[in-house]
């Protein structure tokens, strides 16, 4: 423990190993859930969207939910390490099976895909919400906020690397189709589980209960939140971007497969260069919003990741390989602004409520993980529309979808942020 109450470098490390385990488990189901039910599983584009995006429904009330009862946990092993302790072994498992559905009717693989991505998220929630309120809970500066965040961003960086381009990789490496998931999600969830059992280890002797929590109700705070303009604006903002990332993560699996015959190993490739990029310029990223602002340098990144899907969108359309990794990694450092700087920012203004409303850090990041589960969603799901209309049209119809979509998204994303920057 520092001086001034933050973490030191030990207990740094150790909570940012967790974002390990977020990161691949936020991102194998926004790149690869809906080609797997697709064109693996062969569950119709139609039942697809639902179950890409039905769960995430659940998160806006369970999210919140989660955060509040985790301010008002009074137990001997703490307040929020029994949240992160089944939260993790529960994602961990739930993953699995998720990607391993049994053979049996198509009905019936539709309703095993969909329960259990179901229980994912509502794992995924008991972990995620207490373990993201931590630095706005016991960052005790905002330099000490903005290093837990910015390392934990990168530790998340390197589970979106795994989730993203490992992944793929690993599937091909099991020879494909359901076995190679099957092998894939086995290994994955059970590195990411252990991953993230680590911050257990950093809340002994601070971890304990907070009896003015009681005095206002969870809807209390979650309605005050949302009165809180900022908030209420960086929220909306944050949907906007994650949905517009989530169209070319989604859309990536087909435009390489199909629109230029690529393997599905090359999926992981045009992944693995973005997300390497965005590892790596993760903390000039970071730098940058200290330096210039937050909502300064995240405005640049928005801008930054239209143009790359623009660039991902015509290389499809007119079949150029290395185009189309000129795209990926021009969109990696537009995506390390996209994770970053959203999440610093949100630290402030929650720390800031929070002092206001005494250790309601767990409620109003519940608010914010459940809008992060709803904007990653909407990638998919428009991307599942997209494929109904477009008619396997992949390289003309899905790819001017993703660029028209992208920049339409990005444009209103950019004045929800100037609102929820200004004074």
């Amino acid at each position: 423990m520092t001086p001034n109450g933050g973490f030191d470098g030990r207990e740094t490390s150790l909570y940012a190993i967790g974002s390990f385990g977020t990161g691949a488990f936020s991102t194998v189901p926004s790149v690869l859930l809906l080609y797997f039910c697709t064109e693996i599983v062969g569950i119709s584009s139609g039942m697809a969207a639902l179950i890409v995006f039905l769960p995430k429904l659940w998160a806006l009330f369970w999210d919140p939910f989660v955060g509040g009862w985790s301010d008002r946990t009074v137990s001997r092993f703490g307040r929020r390490r029994p949240f992160l302790a089944f939260g993790a072994v529960g994602t961990g498992l739930a993953f699995i099976l998720l990607f391993a559905p049994p053979a049996m009717a198509p009905a019936g693989q539709a309703l095993w895909v969909g329960l259990g991505y179901f229980a994912l998220v509502t794992c995924y929630a008991l972990f995620a919400v207490p373990y993201v309120a931590i630095p706005a809970e016991f960052g005790g500066t905002p330099l000490d906020r903005s290093r837990l965040v910015g390392w934990r961003m990168a530790a998340a960086m390197i589970g979106v690397l795994a989730g993203g381009a490992l992944a793929p990789m690993l599937v091909a490496a099991a020879g494909g189709g359901r076995t190679g998931y099957a092998v894939m999600a086995l290994w994955l969830g059970g590195a990411c589980a252990v991953a993230m059992l680590a911050p257990l280890f950093v809340l002994g002797g601070r971890d304990g209960p907070v009896a003015a929590v009681a005095r206002a109700s969870l809807w209390d705070q979650v309605g005050a939140a949302l009165r809180d303009r900022a908030f209420r604006w960086l929220v909306i903002a944050y949907v906007l971007m994650l949905a517009a990332a989530g169209l070319i993560s989604a859309s990536a699996p087909y435009l390489i497969v199909h629109a230029l015959s690529r393997s599905e190993a090359d999926i992981g490739v045009a992944l693995g260069i973005m997300l390497v990029a965005t590892s790596l310029t993760a903390p000039m990223l970071a730098w940058a919003g200290r330096r210039w602002g937050e909502a300064r340098a995240l405005t640049v990144s928005i801008i930054a990741y239209m143009l790359a899907a623009a660039i991902v969108a015509l290389a499809a359309r007119h079949h150029h390989w290395p185009a189309m990794l000129a795209g990926f990694a021009l969109a990696g450092p537009a995506f390390a602004g996209l994770q970053v700087l959203p999440y610093t920012i949100a630290a402030h203004l929650i720390h800031a409520r929070s002092a206001l409303e005494s250790a309601a850090e767990g409620a109003l990041t519940g608010i914010w993980t459940a809008a992060e589960k709803i904007g990653l969603a909407l990638g998919p799901l428009a991307t599942a529309l997209a494929l109904a209309m477009v008619d396997r049209d992949y390289a003309g119809g899905l790819a001017g979808f993703v660029m028209l979509a992208t920049a339409a998204l990005g444009m209103l994303a950019i004045p929800a942020l100037r609102r929820a920057a200004r004074p």
